[in-house]
């Protein structure tokens, strides 16, 4: 369930487990719908969207899916305006302004190095990932009692 380069439709097919809302709430945040408004879209409460995504493994997994394909969907677009960019940093440089070349270069990761990482698109990985970054989450906040009691100085 991909966005379309060329139209801003959601293409594919939802996993077979999710409910006939979820998957209206998965294609409404797929094409850009705030959580509030694809909760509408699906006719549920926002806090149940935001529930299934926290919670309900196979949508978040779903969820994660499909974002994948979307971010390497504008990777690809992307890399098609790799030599405009450069092109455009070519002239930049003689210019003056390399703003526009940097932003693009910045998109593609190459000035980063470090691609967005979305998720598992598991649910049994995404379970996992939820659960270590729950202990993290624990093991901060203690760290951080701890650090608090500690005497001043």
């Amino acid at each position: 369930m991909a966005r379309s380069s060329t139209n801003g439709t959601v293409t594919g097919t939802p996993p077979a487990e999710l409910t006939h809302e979820q998957q209206a709430a998965l294609e409404a945040l797929l094409l850009g719908q705030t959580v509030t408004a694809a909760a509408g879209i699906a006719g549920v409460a926002r806090t149940t969207l935001h529930r299934w995504l926290r919670d309900d493994d196979t949508f978040a997994a779903a969820y994660n899916a499909h974002r994948a394909e979307l971010r390497d969907a504008a990777s690809a677009r992307l890399l098609g305006l790799a030599d405009k960019a450069l092109a455009a940093l070519e002239r930049g440089l003689d210019d003056g302004d390399t703003r526009a070349a940097g932003v693009v270069l910045r998109g593609l990761g190459l000035l980063s190095g470090q691609p967005m990482y979305i998720g598992s698109d598991r649910p049994d990985r995404v379970r996992r990932e939820r659960e270590l970054a729950e202990r993290a989450q624990g093991h901060e906040d203690w760290m951080a009692e701890v650090t608090h009691s500690l005497p001043r100085r």
